[in-house]
């Protein structure tokens, strides 16, 4: 018969005669377990730089209404000013990321666009 590994181990113990104990240290038997992961799959999002004009309006205007229906269906307080800020600054990224995008690709009528949005002082 087989019987399971044991390991011995002598510790130091305070015992009135100052005797050394034996004491059995038994090895852990780890089991892995695989967990399944679940990933939800999320929506692809097409690159602003590869966004044509209408598609870019269509998502601004999505952005626009959801703010609209918090801004109408709601009372404010700050959750609600919390998510119209993020909607908020969802479309200031899209409009970032495009003028970007264009100006990466040395478009005309982007140049004159960036160097009014630089001149602003706040």
């Amino acid at each position: 018969m087989a019987t399971k590994p044991e390991t011995i181990t002598s510790a130091i113990t305070s015992k009135p005669d100052n005797a050394l104990a034996k004491v059995e240290v038994k090895p852990e038997v780890k089991t892995e377990t695989k967990q399944e992961v679940k990933t939800e799959s999320k929506p692809v999002r097409e690159p602003v730089a590869r966004m044509s004009t209408a598609t870019l309006r269509t998502e601004m205007e999505k952005i626009d209404n959801m703010i609209n229906e918090l801004a109408a269906g709601k009372q404010f307080n700050s959750a609600t000013m919390r998510l119209m800020a993020r909607y908020e600054t969802q479309k200031h990224r899209l409009l970032m990321n495009r003028l970007a995008a264009l100006l990466k690709k040395g478009h005309v009528e982007v140049q004159p666009i960036v160097e009014k949005l630089l001149s602003i002082e706040i």
